[in-house]
């Protein structure tokens, strides 16, 4: 899969962006368990340290989603 980046596009609000398609359990919880929440190890640089937050912010985010299909299951098409 190709994803053209238009770097010029102005910043769209939350209602222009795309759907989340439909999230599976099991990648869920394979990525939650790739990427678990721990605290930084004190030998991390603060790029390693915000890499590593990144990471996490996008499980967040993921099970936010998955949380809100499975509650509104008028959307969720599976």
């Amino acid at each position: 899969m190709t994803v053209a980046l238009n770097k010029e596009a102005p910043c769209r609000q939350m209602s222009e962006l795309p759907k989340i398609p439909p999230l599976d359990t099991s990648l869920i919880e394979a990525l939650d368990k790739r990427f678990p929440e721990r605290s930084p190890d004190p030998d991390w640089s603060d790029r390693k340290i915000w890499i590593e937050v990144g990471k996490r912010e996008v499980i967040r985010f993921l099970l936010a989603e998955f949380k809100k299909q499975s509650n509104n299951i008028l959307e969720v098409k599976r």
